[in-house]
């Protein structure tokens, strides 16, 4: 399988959501993506802190796909008008 065919399918897999479930394998995934593309002008050191800055990502992601959320569902915001002082707002 050539580099292209393994990315693709790694896409492929992630965007059909077969591995969103899993932190590792989702992970190991992204991570194998990332090693093809660019594993030859990185370091191992630079290669596991790229690992780890993707687990805490996946991690990150998965937390908030588990909060349930409705179409209705609006971002919640806050506005706050600048007040100068002397209280007016501009």
């Amino acid at each position: 399988m050539s580099k292209r065919q393994g990315s693709t399918s790694c896409r492929f897999l992630i965007q059909r959501g077969q591995i969103m479930d899993n932190a590792a394998i989702l992970t190991q995934a992204m991570f194998q993506m990332i090693r093809e593309h660019y594993g030859s002008r990185l370091t191992p050191e630079q290669l596991e802190e790229i690992r780890q800055g993707i687990e805490a990502n996946v991690q990150l992601g998965l937390a908030l796909a588990r909060v349930p959320l409705a179409n209705r569902d609006e971002p919640f915001t806050v506005f706050t008008p600048y007040r100068a002082p002397g209280g007016e707002v501009s």
